[in-house]
């Protein structure tokens, strides 16, 4: 069987004291079966005292909900200096600790503030995050609403919105006057002329051929028609 020998050198700094690969081992025995969460079964009644916890050690992310009860804290040990800011949030308090939130179910911050019905008369304006407990001086008489705070300013202006569908075409409109008189148009092309083509008697012995346009028959001999015009 080999004999281990820790190198130790009580000469050296503390840190440096033992030899890097005794460092090494220890350090991999101490991580063993360490879980990653402190829960409340981790901890000695009493474990906690206030020399163990750093000024604003105690954040949010580092307790798991509902890992610290009464009996594993010593008494007075987490003072104010111990918490970070909004450390403590309704998922790390137990049952029986009252919380406020809004009708979303959103935390919000909310004082409860006990006042005469004097002094509730006199407020130039009700604070909305206050819960005022009017008293008689003895005892809780009355819960008022809060009131609502001034009316705020105008708030900037939002972006425009997308281009509504087009509507539907409107009725026509009335007609419009008529407009100015034009310019003369250009002088148009020469017309056919007449050409004499003979006499027939009747309508009946026009020719149906040969034709031509401006042909001119005569229908009859009117060289002797002497009835005077009327």
């Amino acid at each position: 069987m080999t004999d281990l020998w820790v190198a130790y050198d009580p000469a050296k700094e503390p840190g440096d004291r033992l030899a890097p690969e005794v460092v090494d081992e220890i350090q991999i025995i101490a991580q063993a079966g360490v879980d990653s969460v402190v829960g409340s079964a981790d901890l000695e009644d009493g474990a906690v005292t206030t020399p163990k916890i750093a000024d604003l050690a105690v954040t949010a992310p580092k307790l798991a909900s509902n890992a610290v009860t009464t009996s594993k804290i010593a008494g007075n040990a987490i003072s104010s200096d111990k918490l970070g800011p909004g450390a403590v949030t309704p998922a790390k308090v137990g049952a029986g600790v009252v919380t406020s939130h809004d009708v979303d179910n959103n935390a919000i911050a909310m004082d409860v503030v006990p006042i005469t019905a004097e002094e509730y008369a006199a407020l130039p304006e009700k604070n909305p995050n206050v819960l005022y407990l009017v008293t008689d001086g003895n005892s809780t008489v009355e819960v008022p609403g809060g009131g609502g705070g001034g009316t705020g300013g105008t708030g900037p202006q939002g972006p425009a919105g997308p281009a509504g569908p087009a509507g539907p075409t409107g009725p026509a409109g009335p007609a419009g006057a008529d407009g100015a008189q034009g310019p003369a148009g250009p002088q148009g092309p020469a017309g056919l002329g007449i050409r004499y083509a003979g006499e027939v008697d009747d309508v009946a012995d026009l020719p149906t051929t040969g034709n031509t346009a401006g042909d001119l028959w005569v229908i009859g001999n009117r060289a002797d028609d002497t009835t005077p015009a009327e």
